[in-house]
C-alpha cells in the first residue's frame, strides 16, 4: 500500500528522497534514433528546477597547470570511455553513500533513473541512454555506453563534444545533488558532498590526471557549485 502523504515522516531519509520519484513502469525500449523518452513522468517534489546545462564559470587559478584536454583528445573513443567509465564510478559512490545514510536500494535506483531522465531531456548525449542496446532499461540509473558514444556522432555536436559532454554530465550531477539535497537537507547533504570529493581523488588517480582534471573541474566541481548556490 503506497504511504498516504500526511504520513511522510521528515526525518526518515527514505521517506523523503522518495516524495514525488514513482515506481518505473515497465516501459517498451525506444529505438536508437527515438526523438523523445517515451512516459516520462518530471519529478515533482524533489525540487529539480529545468535541468539546464551547468555555465562553466570562469576561474583564475595561479596553481602549476595541470594537463588539460584538447578537441582533438575527443576523436579518440579511448577518453570518452574514460570520461563515462569515472562518471559511472561517482554514481557508484554517490549511491553508496546515500546507502550507508538510510536510503533503501529501491529508492536508490529510481531516483538515479530519474535524474537521468529528467538531465536527457535537456541534454542530447544522455538521451535514451536509460535502454542498453537490447532494449532492456538501465533500472539503477547507469548510461548506456553504446548510445552514448551514437549521441555524439549526429547534429553539431562532433564539432564541440568536449563542451557537450562535460554540460551533459554536470548537468546529470546538478539534477543528482538536489536531489539529495532535497530529500535529506542541508547538513545530510554537505556531509555527502565532502565524501563525493575526497573520494574522487583516490578513484580519479587512475584514470590519467587529463581526464581527472577535465572531470573533477567541468563536471563534478561545477555540479557542486551550482548545487551549493540552490538554497
Amino acid at each position: 500500500m503506497a504511504k498516504d502523504e500526511m504520513s511522510i515522516n521528515k526525518n526518515n531519509p527514505e521517506d523523503m528522497i522518495s516524495i514525488g520519484l514513482p515506481e518505473v513502469e515497465k516501459k517498451e525500449p525506444p529505438e536508437m534514433e527515438t526523438e523523445a523518452l517515451p512516459g516520462f513522468m518530471q519529478l515533482s517534489t524533489v525540487e529539480m528546477a529545468d535541468a539546464k546545462p551547468v555555465q562553466q564559470p570562469v576561474i583564475k587559478n595561479t596553481a602549476p597547470a595541470m594537463p588539460e584536454l584538447v578537441y582533438d583528445d575527443f576523436l579518440n573513443e579511448n577518453t570518452i570511455t574514460a570520461i563515462i567509465s569515472l562518471n559511472e564510478e561517482m554514481r557508484k559512490v554517490l549511491a553508496a553513500e546515500l546507502a550507508s545514510r538510510g536510503v533503501a536500494q529501491r529508492i536508490l535506483d529510481n531516483m538515479m533513473l530519474k535524474t537521468l531522465e529528467k538531465s536527457a531531456l535537456s541534454s542530447r548525449i544522455l538521451r535514451n541512454t536509460n535502454w542498453d542496446s537490447e532494449g532492456n532499461l538501465r533500472a539503477d540509473g547507469s548510461m548506456d555506453v553504446e548510445r552514448f558514444f551514437k549521441n555524439l556522432t549526429g547534429g553539431d555536436i562532433m564539432g564541440d563534444m568536449d563542451t557537450a559532454i562535460a554540460d551533459g554530465l554536470s548537468c546529470l550531477m546538478l539534477a543528482r545533488l538536489k536531489a539529495v539535497k532535497a530529500g535529506l537537507g542541508s547538513d545530510k547533504y554537505g556531509s555527502v558532498k565532502s565524501a563525493l570529493k575526497n573520494k574522487f581523488m583516490v578513484i580519479s588517480a587512475g584514470f590519467g590526471s587529463a581526464v581527472s582534471s577535465y572531470y573533477g573541474e567541468k563536471v563534478l566541481d561545477a555540479a557542486i557549485r551550482m548545487g551549493d548556490e540552490n538554497k
